[in-house]
């Protein structure tokens, strides 16, 4: 009996060990029973289903990496069902990484269709330092967005929450930064232009891309590369930028606004004192607010000589002889040459100054008008003056039409005495006679502090006016 007993027990506890095998899916001698759990989620953003929505889903391994169980894409209702899954926990996770839901299927029967969801926020914001600045970075991510901002700053934007749907990235820069990125835009994009003081450029290919450049506040730039030219607009139009702003500026930010030229400068000036506007691809003009008929033009004309350029400009001043011509330093550079002119008519003052600049002539055009009231005229002349002393250039390449004159010129008197002259390709230069005098050249004269030489060069030699004689020197081989 109690054998009997003994018999009855064991096959009750191994119908119980088959039936919790059962139950989670284990094995029992060779049958195989799997246990069945399904999950669907729905992707939201703000209430609104998110439709072609790229969803990992993973599976949690406490005890090494986790599995990738597959991806998966939302229909229209902004949901997507997975089954198949044994006892373990899981985790939905977008291609950015940046959202999760969790689950867990447990194998108990009766269990049913599991439920996840994840509402994706409409709009990504955080503020960083930068160079002991900070700055506020907001994506708009409405319409199926994801993105993520790191501590740099740097921007990820995604569309269509997949890994692989990556649409643009940016960061902040400083003003070098910024002026070697739009200066390589320049020499290598195929194409590039200026829209509003916002540098845009371009390459080609099957989609082609776009890079984005534009101040975020004082000394504080942002750069975005998207990936599809298609998107850039959009993409710009989703991400604000904003940087501290100097003591001076407006609350509005417009006070100290950056004119960006395609010709490969910028100018800064004051948007509550001076406003501009485009004539055409190559010209800008600047005009004092509370006296527009004070300006700056700045022009960029291919193809010219600098005093050609001044010719066809102040023909229509009158009286040639009348013009003041002088030379010296070029606006916004320390070793480039420039051209002015000057004229004026009883209260109207007019100027003009060019150099060569990048296969042509850059040429500033000044005009004003004296009112006769010694304060208003100088804050007008301090105005045109900013704008002018503002500007710089992205890459100033050489002039080519001076490349002639730089060397080491010597002369020897009867003793046989060496006196030398030195011409820097900067424009500066030294006469090493009894005592070494510091000049500056220009096309036709050696400027020192206290006197004027005329010089001219032709082949290797240098011939200066000391006195009331022509003193010729020959270069001294390389």
């Amino acid at each position: 009996m109690k054998k009997a007993l003994s018999i009855i027990l064991a096959v009750l506890m191994l119908a119980s060990l088959a039936v919790a095998a059962s139950a989670n899916g284990l094995f029992f001698g060779r049958r195989i029973i799997p246990a069945i759990g399904k999950n669907t989620l729905t992707v939201t953003q703000e209430g609104t289903p998110v439709a072609g929505a790229e969803m990992n889903l993973w599976r949690d391994n406490p005890y090494g990496e986790d599995t990738l169980v597959g991806t998966y894409t939302t229909g229209k209702d902004g949901t997507v069902l997975a089954n198949g899954l044994n006892i373990g926990n899981y985790y939905w996770q977008d291609g950015s990484e940046n959202v999760k839901a969790s689950f867990r299927i447990t194998g108990i029967r009766g269990e049913g269709v599991l439920k996840s969801a994840i509402d994706i926020p409409a709009s990504l914001s955080r503020t960083i330092t930068f160079d002991d600045k900070e700055v506020t970075i907001t994506v708009d991510l409405s319409g199926g967005y994801v993105g993520e901002i790191n501590s740099y700053g740097t921007i990820y934007l995604y569309g269509r929450l997949g890994p692989e749907s990556q649409i643009c990235n940016g960061f902040v820069m400083d003003p070098d930064d910024y002026a070697e990125r739009v200066k390589g835009c320049m020499t290598y994009d195929d194409k590039y232009e200026v829209k509003d003081g916002v540098f845009w450029s371009y390459t080609t290919g099957e989609y082609g891309s776009t890079t984005i450049l534009f101040q975020a506040g004082t000394d504080v730039y942002y750069m975005l590369y998207v990936d599809n030219t298609a998107d850039a607009e959009d993409v710009y139009n989703r991400v604000t930028v904003v940087g501290p702003r100097s003591e001076s500026e407006g609350e509005d930010g417009r006070e100290q606004m950056t004119y960006m030229s395609a010709d490969g400068f910028q100018i800064r000036y004051n948007a509550l004192e001076v406003e501009s506007w485009d004539i055409d691809d190559h010209t800008a003009v600047f005009s004092c607010l509370n006296a527009p008929e004070n300006t700056v033009s700045v022009c960029w004309i291919a193809d010219k000589q600098p005093e050609e350029a001044l010719y066809e400009i102040t023909e229509s001043w009158g009286d040639q002889e009348a013009i003041l011509r002088t030379e010296g330093l070029f606006p916004g550079t320390t070793d480039k040459w420039g051209y002015w002119r000057t004229f004026s008519d009883e209260n109207l003052v007019k100027g003009a100054i060019a150099g060569e600049y990048n296969g042509g002539v850059l040429v500033f055009v000044i005009e004003s008008h004296l009112t006769g009231d010694d304060g208003k005229d100088m804050t007008i002349s301090d105005t045109l003056s900013g704008i002018i002393d503002s500007i710089t250039y992205f890459e100033f390449g050489e002039q080519t039409m001076y490349a002639y004159i730089p060397g080491v010129y010597q002369a020897a008197d009867e003793s046989g005495a060496t006196y030398e002259v030195i011409l820097n390709a900067d424009h500066t230069g030294t006469l090493n006679f009894q005592d070494s005098v510091e000049v500056l050249w220009g096309s036709t004269e050696l400027n020192a502090i206290d006197a004027k030489y005329a010089y001219t060069v032709e082949g290797n030699c240098l011939y200066i006016e000391l006195g009331d004689d022509w003193v010729e020197f020959v270069r001294k081989d390389a």
